[in-house]
């Protein structure tokens, strides 16, 4: 394929096909072109296995920061110096001062766990996107 299809072109896609041409499209005509020591960013939060982030962490090659709402684990953020940048426990809050636990607890009432783990957690369940 020279070109990427248009919106109208997409309509009746499965979704494993929709997936397939993102990752082919990422592959030929944003990584091809991208100069020697070149830097992409992606900053999402998650919504399934089989997102964007997803195909990136399956492809490999990339180096991935997740930031949950809720620490899983101690973490420490280095920068490419290894100074530490940021760092926290099992069970801290990504940012209290933006959604203290009342918020989350309200959170956590208001969607389901699945919902919870891929788009708080970064840790999504269910493909399908």
């Amino acid at each position: 394929m020279s070109q990427s299809p248009t919106p109208d072109e997409l309509v009746g896609f499965a979704p494993e096909q929709l997936i397939a041409l993102a990752r082919m499209d990422f592959a030929t005509f944003v990584a091809q072109r991208l100069l020697a020591n070149g830097v992409i960013i992606v900053v999402m939060h998650r919504l399934s296995p089989d997102d964007f982030s997803g195909a990136l962490e399956e492809m490999g090659g990339w180096c991935v920061r997740k930031f949950p709402l809720i620490h899983e684990k101690d973490t420490t953020y280095l920068d490419f110096k290894g100074n530490v940048l940021w760092a926290a426990r099992k069970g801290d809050l990504l940012n209290p001062a933006y959604k203290n636990q009342a918020d989350v607890d309200r959170l956590r009432g208001e969607v389901d766990s699945a919902t919870f783990d891929a788009q708080c957690q970064q840790r999504p369940r269910y493909s399908g996107t």
